[in-house]
């Protein structure tokens, strides 16, 4: 069955053929399949060339893109869609300032300044949503050293081969030199502006053809211009044709300027109302000035005139100022020469730089000598100066200080003959000379001036009046010494004879008062010895009043102590004490009547203003002196007051003390202030008689 099956489908039909035909067809299908292996190994040689030159092209292209990519001028980054980089060049890395493997670190919106963040981020989501192919922006990285740096950035997205976006490709450049080009010629531009508006100088630009092209507010203000007419003016106001420019002789200067001259103009007075209030201009405002203008050219690097600027500055104030200074140096002048003061002004080398006529009166200096005085002479190297010790003072007035010299006298003959110049005699003078210093604005002497003043007549008189007033004071300390001496006498008198004769007519009185044996009359009698005790009470303290008739019996210290006690009998609350040490000196009998007149007139003082319940006084000799202090617990007062204003209470008592005491050589000390009391101290030297006042 198997055999039949097999026989069935596999039939198979034997056919004897020659081997000839057998030969050609081995030879035929050989040929064929030679041909066929022939061609596979052409073929496949030729498919390997072109793997080899398609390999070798893209080695080539990527080592051109790597080249580019790395050696590029610019920072070239690939970026994922996330921020974070993939691969960068190192030119981006130096402009951020990162190493390459801390820029994979990071993400572009970590160094991105943040006010440029939102913006960046924006124009990523519109690439992102298909809304742009690539955009570009300025903004600004911040460096790993936190440095500022302007970048002009072009991002492109790249999609895959289904359409989503698989990163970016940004490039980078570095524009913070063009950023700071910009900067700088932004300022440059504010500052010509601000120079431009701010400028107290008018400015006007002209075109070429002399039309105004531009100008500033001090334009405006120079001619009194409003807006309007400032607006209308740049149309219609032409330099080269201004009509009153060429009366005023200024055309000539204004033709140079355009041919690119710098020129000064000549100080000019410009009336704004001739030009301007014209059918033309119909300015209502315009004003009439003094002006110093500059003309000059605006030229390119060619050298070719592109405009022309005049700059005017409004003389006006100016020129009345130095009309007013013209006349000021004009009054000086004649103050200068006409002042009776002898006036010099020196250079702050000491040498003489001006003199006036007083001067030269003053020092005796002929007019033929002065050019050499002032040639030779030299304050800072004077030896008369010198040698009178002023020169301190004067070196003084050159280093900046006002100085007032003491009175001296001067010799100027003696100068001039050191300096070898005759000049005519001129007797001594005193001089009294202020010096002071001229200053600039930065404080330096430029000068220093020496006013001089004869007052040679004025000593002369002031002596004259001190030996008068010395006159004065003998006459009036003799008058005291007289007036004290005719006390003595008159209360001496009253003593021995007036209070006696009371005395006996009292005792008299009395003896008949015992006698008489009539009640009427004895009250009579009675009346009259009351009259006679008050009498004689009252002639005693006149007599202590006018002078202690027993002072030179028993001592100036006792004398006090009596006339003291008997003045506070009628008041019994105060407290009076004397200390006297022992007197080293004997005291003068007409010094002794003054030192008690002083103490008398200070404690009558006491008694009556100062309200003190203890009064002290203490005689005796400290270092040479005889001393009397006065003390006392009251009220006190302001002595530089009172001696200063004693006419304000009519008495001159404390000051007439203190001028006796002067005139005796000593002198009267007052310490107290309000409520604090008061201590007086006279003191005179050892040895002083009365006769020394004469």
């Amino acid at each position: 069955e198997r055999a039949n099956i097999r026989n069935k489908y596999l039939s198979i039909k034997y056919e004897h053929t020659e081997a000839a035909v057998i030969l050609k067809w081995v030879l035929i299908i050989g040929s064929v399949a030679s041909g066929i292996v022939l061609l596979f190994v052409f073929w496949n040689r030729s498919l390997k060339k072109k793997v080899a030159d398609r390999t070798a092209e893209v080695v080539e292209r990527e080592a051109r893109f790597r080249a580019t990519f790395e050696q590029a001028a610019v920072g070239i980054a690939h970026v994922a869609t996330d921020g974070s980089f993939i691969r960068l060049n190192q030119r981006f890395c130096d402009i951020v300032g990162y190493s390459h493997d801390e820029m994979l670190a990071h993400t572009f919106q970590k160094i991105t300044h943040p006010d440029d963040l939102n913006k960046d981020l924006d124009a990523v989501q519109q690439l992102l949503d298909g809304k742009t192919s690539s955009y570009s922006m300025e903004k600004r990285y911040i460096r790993k050293d936190s440095g500022i740096i302007w970048v002009n950035l072009t991002v492109a997205l790249v999609s895959n081969n289904n359409g989503d976006a698989s990163w970016f490709v940004s490039v980078v450049e570095d524009i913070s030199e063009r950023k700071q080009v910009e900067e700088a010629l932004r300022e440059s531009e504010v500052s010509f502006r601000a120079l431009m508006e701010q400028s107290p100088v008018s400015i006007q630009i002209h075109s070429l053809d002399g039309t105004l092209v531009v100008t500033n507010k001090a334009y405006a203000r120079l001619y009194g211009l409003n807006e309007d007419a400032l607006a209308g003016l740049h149309e219609k106001y032409n330099v080269l044709h201004d009509e009153q420019a060429r009366s005023l002789g200024l055309m000539p200067f204004i033709e140079k300027a355009f041919a690119g001259e710098d020129v000064f103009f000549p100080r000019y007075e410009y009336d704004g109302t001739d030009t301007l209030k014209t059918p033309d201009f119909n300015n209502p405002v315009s004003r009439k000035c003094w002006i110093q203008t500059r003309g000059f050219s605006l030229q390119d690097e060619q050298g070719r005139i592109k405009r022309v600027i005049f700059m005017s500055e409004d003389f006006t104030e100016r020129r009345q100022t130095e009309e007013a200074v013209r006349e000021s140096e004009e009054r000086f002048r004649h103050l200068f020469e006409q002042s009776p003061l002898s006036i010099q002004i020196f250079n702050p080398d000491g040498r003489i730089n001006q003199v006036n006529s007083a001067f030269m009166k003053l020092w005796g200096v002929a007019e033929e000598t002065l050019p050499e005085v002032l040639e030779k002479y030299n304050i800072l190297e004077d030896e008369e100066v010198n040698e009178l010790g002023i020169m301190p003072l004067i070196e003084k007035a050159f280093n900046g200080e006002n100085v007032t010299l003491p009175i001296i006298e001067y010799d100027a003959p003696v100068t001039m003959e050191n300096l070898g110049i005759i000049s005519p005699k001129t007797q001594k003078r005193w001089i009294q000379a202020f010096l002071y210093p001229v200053k600039n604005n930065t404080g330096e002497v430029v000068s220093v001036v020496d006013i001089e003043e004869d007052i040679s007549e004025r000593k002369l008189a002031e002596k004259k009046v001190a030996d008068y007033q010395k006159r004065l004071k003998s006459l009036a300390s003799q008058l005291v010494l007289v007036e004290e001496q005719e006390r003595r006498r008159v209360a001496a008198d009253l003593h021995d004879n007036v209070g006696q004769t009371l005395a006996i007519l009292r005792l008299q009185l009395v003896e008949a008062i015992r006698m008489t044996a009539d009640a009427d009359f004895k009250n009579k009698l009675d009346d009259i010895s009351q009259a006679l005790l008050k009498t004689s009470k009252e002639t005693r303290q006149l007599v202590f009043a006018l002078s202690s008739p027993a002072m030179n019996e028993i001592g100036l210290g006792a004398a006090i102590s009596e006339w003291a006690q008997e003045m506070l009998k009628n008041n019994p609350t105060v407290v009076f004490e004397l200390v006297e040490d022992k007197i080293g000196c004997v005291i003068d009998n007409d010094l002794r009547a003054i030192l008690f007149r002083n103490v008398r007139e200070l404690l009558t003082n006491t008694f009556k203003h100062a309200r003190a319940s203890k009064v002290k006084v203490q005689l005796e000799t400290v270092a040479g002196e005889l001393r009397i202090t006065v003390q006392d617990n009251g009220v006190g007062f302001n002595p530089d007051r009172v001696m200063g204003n004693v006419k304000s209470d009519g008495g001159f008592g404390l000051f007439s003390i203190e001028e006796r005491m002067t005139d005796l050589g000593g002198k009267l000390q007052i310490r107290s202030a309000p409520h604090q009391g008061c201590t007086m101290i006279m003191s005179v030297p050892f040895g002083t008689t009365t006769g020394s006042l004469s």
